[in-house]
């Protein structure tokens, strides 16, 4: 790295070159020296097979530095699991701006405290091995940005995100959130120091209830929430106050219909649009009211994605059922209007619909 020291280099790539092992005095002088280094990116190399803390551990000296990137940089399928630490401390350039350390760690989460962070917006640790999500991040309060998709959050602590105060976007798919949720409790608190987000992304995370209170907090500019490929059954419920969403994806669930008070939900929150796709609804004269709602409402975009499996096990398109609907509204009425008559008149075995045609029982 020597031949860079006397360049004023702005923007550095390293990427897919093979590259095993960076000599420690190597990175300390280039770290010192590249004062006009703004971008560093370190991608699909080797480095962490040999071990490369001290990529971290120079950081701190580069004076200009804005965006670090260390992404995918061990391939061997060795995944060592250390001694935990209550405590990691990293010191940053007080200039950086947004670290991507992506797919390149394996470590159980601990306390993270960050010096220089303040001026710190993106951070993104998405698809490392993370195996306990027990611990909570210091020193970056302005983090507006946070990916932590892919970890294994069976563990969790309810405070993880509370270093975050002015988070905007939460991305945490795939993050076994729905176990942790389970064994953690408070972790309807998981949220409630994150009143600035605008988006959240916990999809695929297996989660079959949402913890109490998790969305009943004001946040202020929230505008969308992905919860598909989970397990939910009822419609999540959100703070009165929330003015600002506009679509809640509720795709690939385990949704049968909503009942009265998921629809009561749904209409308070007014503008927004709810994606349902790929849920097993029931076309039943149970779930007549909610049929009749989904016809009615234009808060479902994808309506004609819809399917529902019928009281004869036959899965038919929801638009169908919509255009026939007053039908079957008409026959499930005549189906309770027996079932009453059969109550009131065993003794004369007769019972008559609302055209008093007989009907042998």
């Amino acid at each position: 790295m020597k031949y860079l020291w006397s360049i004023c280099l702005k923007r550095l790539t390293l990427n897919n070159l093979y590259i095993k092992d960076i000599l420690i005095y190597a990175m300390q002088v280039f770290s010192i020296k590249s004062t006009c280094l703004e971008y560093l990116e370190i991608s699909e190399n080797t480095i962490f097979d040999r071990g490369g803390s001290e990529l971290l551990v120079n950081m701190q000296n580069f004076k200009n530095l804005k965006v670090f990137k260390l992404i995918r940089n061990w391939r061997s399928l060795r995944r060592k699991r250390s001694q935990p630490s209550t405590l990691y401390s990293f010191v940053f350039p007080k200039t950086l701006e947004e670290v991507y350390i992506e797919n390149n760690m394996a470590f159980d989460m601990g306390n993270i405290e960050v010096i220089n962070g303040h001026n710190l917006r993106v951070l993104s640790l998405k698809d490392n091995e993370v195996w306990t999500c027990e611990g909570s991040f210091t020193g970056i309060i302005n983090v507006e940005f946070f990916d932590m998709s892919g970890w294994t959050c069976e563990k969790l602590s309810h405070n993880l995100l509370y270093g975050f105060p002015n988070l905007k976007t939460l991305k945490a798919t795939g993050s076994h959130l729905g176990k942790g949720f389970a064994n953690t409790a408070g972790a309807g608190y998981f949220l409630s120091k994150n009143m600035r987000l605008h988006d959240i992304n916990l999809s695929s995370n297996r989660i079959n209830s949402i913890p109490d209170g998790l969305f009943l907090r004001p946040f202020e500019q929230l505008s969308s929430v992905d919860m598909s490929y989970n397990n939910l059954t009822i419609f999540p419920k959100f703070h009165a106050s929330i003015k600002t969403l506009k679509i809640i994806d509720l795709t690939f669930n385990s949704i049968t219909h909503f009942n009265n008070k998921d629809i009561e939900r749904i209409r308070k929150l007014r503008k927004v649009d709810i994606l349902l796709k790929g849920n097993p609804f029931q076309c039943s004269c149970k779930t007549l009211q909610f049929l009749k709602w989904l016809s009615e409402t234009n808060q479902v975009p994808d309506i004609l994605d819809l399917t529902c499996v019928t009281e004869k096990a036959s899965r038919r398109l929801m638009s169908e059922v919509m255009s026939n609907l007053k039908t079957f509204e008409i026959s499930c009425k005549t189906k309770i209007l027996v079932a009453v008559c059969c109550v009131f008149n065993l003794h004369n075995h007769t019972c008559y619909n609302n055209n008093r045609r007989i009907f042998s029982i």
